[in-house]
């Protein structure tokens, strides 16, 4: 099964206020810490692979965080060999340090 949000508009701009986009920062953290099992660059984005026991929280993050930041793409992938991909792009290249925020930088 996959989940898709397209990107709404092209302003990168996060509707959430500090404390809320502080708290969301830190679900992406222990989403990465519990159950990521690497990443990697893609065009406009990174890929997060996830452990499949962390559908439901990734599909929730992917939906929460698509309706704060209109500007990124997200999609939850089909589950392969017990993991499954999470992308998050944007078409806009000023987009990527967000990105990297939220999955991490799979280049460090």
């Amino acid at each position: 099964m996959t989940a898709r949000f397209g990107h709404r508009h092209f302003d990168v701009a996060c509707s959430l206020d500090a404390t809320a986009g502080d708290e969301r920062l830190a679900a992406w953290e222990r989403l990465r810490h519990d159950a990521g099992l690497g990443s990697e660059r893609l065009d406009g984005g990174v890929r997060l692979w996830l452990a499949d026991a962390a559908r439901d929280d990734a599909e929730r993050l992917a939906t929460a965080e698509a309706a704060c930041c209109g500007f990124l793409d997200l999609e939850v992938g089909p589950s392969t060999g017990g993991r499954f991909p999470l992308d998050v792009t944007s078409p806009r290249p000023d987009a990527l340090p967000v990105i990297v925020a939220l999955l991490g930088d799979p280049g460090a």
